[in-house]
């Protein structure tokens, strides 16, 4: 598989772009993102298997997981991703230098191409449907961004949930009483 790098900046100027032009930059930027997830991918079973894993790169050992997946992320330029599982069936991606986030330029989270990206990869990994919602962002001024990773109807519930008003940690507070 061919890829090559592009400054970051080139997703702000499309944001920026597509938000003058008053189209949402959600959709477009998150499908083209998904685009990437499966060079994404390909790094993924490359690390896998240069550190001896198993055949099947979706079945490393949970304790490795977050490792691997960081080394992957700075590896291919995303940035510094810390994986967080604070219960239930979702995962909390966090990155204090994402590569789309930039501080204080949007009034919502804007890191769309990432959030497609790593939907697609890790949906691929998983080989189930996986949507990813960003939670917070640094371009909103957040310090760091955190991506929610999880099933169609566990992100249908964050959205839900932050619409109301509500904190995302909700989610997982309801989920380990159950």
């Amino acid at each position: 598989m061919t890829s090559f790098r592009i400054d970051p900046a080139s997703l702000t100027a499309i944001r920026r772009r597509l938000e003058e032009l008053g189209v949402d930059p959600d959709g477009v930027l998150n499908e083209a993102g998904a685009a990437s997830g499966q060079m994404l991918l390909s790094a993924w079973h490359d690390r896998v298997a240069g550190r001896g894993g198993p055949d099947d790169p979706g079945l490393v050992d949970q304790r490795w997981f977050g490792t691997l997946l960081a080394e992957v992320l700075v590896e291919m330029g995303w940035g510094r991703f810390v994986v967080d599982q604070p219960g239930g069936d979702g995962l909390v991606l966090i990155a204090q230098d994402a590569l789309e986030a930039v501080p204080d330029t949007s009034p919502a989270p804007a890191c769309h191409f990432t959030a497609g990206a790593l939907a697609a990869f890790l949906g691929g990994l998983a080989d189930a449907p996986l949507g990813v919602l960003e939670l917070e962002c640094r371009s909103v001024g957040a310090p760091a961004c955190h991506f929610l990773v999880g099933s169609p109807e566990m992100i249908a519930a964050a959205e839900d949930l932050r619409a109301a008003g509500g904190d995302w940690r909700e989610l997982f507070a309801s989920s380990l009483r159950h």
